[in-house]
């Protein structure tokens, strides 16, 4: 559709302004033909998209000559366009979609339903490009766990590492385009729910997880997924084994996490219950003893006994008011002293 081919222009524009990057103030002849290339059909592409604008706008972006009926505003736009083509820059040229008009002028030029669907298309080209981070990670992965890590000499060092800076490209690439297709999501007016599955991506969240490459390394105990790996998107598994590979390392490391909190949880109410039982094994033998030596006349030794145990009884009094206040179930009843 017209609305999908503005969509895959603004990924080429992407990809134009990264090569462009890339090559940098001093590229060679071949890269400067390759790169001419790539404009001249990108320009050709945007304006063969502009001409059929007419169509879906209800105004010829295309046209230069400013009508009288025609909206100045409008026609800025046009000018824009037309302007950024002209001096060969087509990787900055804003095409005409409703993402580029604004929530405004598509109310005012009646583009609620081309809104509405550019916005469910930019849901589909954001799991597109979230399936494509996804890929990249893991194949990053694989490479510092196989080439990388098993690389013995200098040459096989580069030509790995050249590898992982080609997933990198890949990776920036689909990034950029996420992030420019979440702007769009907010310049249409998506709803609350959206943007917040479809979140900003981080820096920190397209670091390599180390958990996939070295599993058995120490370390790990504290490593998080970002969050889009949480996501539910069907057959993200059939394109690379090691998707699969990278979830289940990633699932045995959160079930191994979730087993041990469980037993710390285990541990601390059993900690608690010791100590509980302690403070009541030391108050009734305090006071057995002070039973004991008030049978045998020894008044001092009766008197202290029966302070020893009036404090433990009050140690586990408190440990009693402390359980029943999180746990009413598990506090039992309150042996008091005979002193």
């Amino acid at each position: 559709t017209w609305l999908a081919r503005g969509l895959k222009i603004q990924e080429a524009q992407i990809g134009l302004r990264q090569e462009m990057h890339k090559i940098g103030q001093r590229p060679t002849d071949v890269q400067q033909l390759a790169l001419a290339c790539r404009v001249d059909r990108l320009s050709s592409d945007i304006l063969a998209f502009v001409s059929e604008a007419s169509v879906y706008l209800g105004y010829d972006p295309s046209n230069e000559s400013s009508s009288g009926e025609s909206d100045a505003e409008d026609d800025s736009i046009a000018e824009e366009i037309l302007e950024d083509i002209r001096s060969q820059r087509p990787d900055q040229a804003r095409i005409p979609i409703p993402s580029s008009l604004g929530l405004a002028r598509c109310k005012r030029l009646g583009l609620d339903r081309l809104r509405d669907q550019e916005i469910r298309l930019r849901a589909g080209q954001a799991n597109d490009a979230l399936h494509e981070i996804w890929l990249s990670l893991a194949n990053k992965a694989v490479l510092f766990r196989t080439n990388v890590r098993l690389a013995s000499s200098h040459a096989q060092t580069t030509r790995a590492w050249d590898k992982v800076h080609g997933v990198d490209a890949i990776l920036n690439r689909h990034a950029a385009i996420y992030q420019a297709c979440r702007q769009a999501m907010s310049h249409l007016g998506a709803d609350d729910a959206m943007l917040s599955r479809y979140q900003p991506l981080r820096a920190e969240d397209l670091k390599v997880s180390a958990a996939a490459a070295m599993p058995n390394a120490q370390g790990h105990q504290n490593d998080r997924l970002a969050w889009f790996w949480s996501m539910d998107i069907p057959k993200d598994t059939e394109g690379s084994d090691w998707m699969s590979e990278f979830y289940r390392v990633h699932w045995l490391q959160a079930k191994a996490t979730k087993d041990r909190w469980r037993e710390e949880v285990e541990i601390l109410k059993a900690e608690f219950q010791w100590t509980i039982n302690f403070f009541n094994k030391r108050a009734e033998d305090w006071t057995h003893l002070a039973v004991d030596s008030q049978i045998k006349g020894q008044h001092g030794a009766a008197s202290y006994a029966a302070g020893q145990s009036a404090m433990y009884g009050q140690l586990w009094d408190q440990c009693q008011i402390s359980l029943a206040s999180h746990h009413p179930a598990r506090a039992t009843r309150n042996i008091s002293s005979p002193f």
